[in-house]
């Protein structure tokens, strides 16, 4: 009767561990599934026309001036967007005065309207039409896609890293895009890209660290200082943000060390 029950119990023990390696199976099946879902999502996104010239519009003078002047609607005031450092400026001092001074509402709708009524030269609308605005959001929701990906170790190391240049090459601009909403929108609207901040932040990070990568601490803080007010971040993503700030200040601060051995050096011979 013993080895009756034993062998029972060994038989509901099998039992119970096939049923687990069935549904852990199945589990990495189904998740496989999504992420090959998604990542030809992306890449038939990505690769098609209409992206590719955006993407190209993007890197224009034609857009660099078309961008410029609609800041400077905004904010009475001409900001060098090739300067990433610029971004700190659009949150303190003079330009803080002007946000207060003339009210949010008239100013978002003043950036907002001049880039969706500006329509690129015909060179980069031979088959179809778009605005400033639309490239510059449907290249951003292209990024968002991707940046699902951002917590996954293997999409991360596989795919993201891929396309690691274009996404480096463009986040001068959209973290422009983005600051200026934040500060112009009104508080409950603010829209902080939380996927795509994320994504910049974890690939200005990842071995070896990248000290070139143009991640703007000033706004990425912004970023998640709103998206906690918001209660948008969990605490597994706030300890994410948080490693990500201490490492940027920490290259920053290199940097910093390295400027000033330099230029020391250099005035010395």
């Amino acid at each position: 009767m013993e080895q009756l029950d034993s062998i029972l119990i060994i038989i509901s023990f099998s039992e119970s561990a096939t049923i687990i390696a069935i549904t852990i199976y199945l589990y990495l099946v189904a998740k496989l599934q999504f992420v090959a879902t998604l990542t030809t999502a992306f890449q038939d996104q990505w690769h098609a026309r209409r992206a590719v010239v955006m993407r190209d519009y993007l890197h224009s003078l034609d857009f660099q001036i078309v961008f410029k002047e609609a800041i400077k609607k905004s904010f009475n005031k001409t900001i060098n967007c090739k300067k990433i450092e610029g971004i700190d400026q659009l949150f303190e001092g003079e330009n803080r005065n002007i946000i207060e001074k003339d009210g949010d509402l008239q100013r978002f709708k003043k950036f907002d309207s001049h880039l969706k009524n500006d329509i690129p030269p015909k060179s980069y609308i031979k088959d179809f039409s778009y605005s400033t605005f639309d490239a510059l959001y449907e290249v951003l929701l292209s990024f968002d896609r991707i940046a699902l990906f951002r917590n996954d170790h293997f999409m991360m190391k596989k795919c993201i890293r891929l396309y690691k240049p274009p996404i480096r090459d463009l986040s001068i601009v959209l973290q422009y895009f983005i600051a200026v909403r934040i500060i112009l929108r009104d508080e409950d609207m603010k829209n902080y890209k939380k996927d795509y901040m994320h994504l910049l932040g974890l690939l200005s990070i990842i071995e070896p660290l990248d000290k070139k990568f143009p991640l703007n601490l000033t706004l990425f803080i912004t970023c998640k200082e709103g998206l906690i007010g918001r209660k948008e971040l969990s605490n597994k993503e706030c300890n994410s943000w948080d490693e990500i700030i201490k490492k940027r200040r920490s290259i920053e601060k290199r940097a910093n060390i390295y400027k000033k051995s330099s230029s020391y050096y250099f005035a010395r011979y």
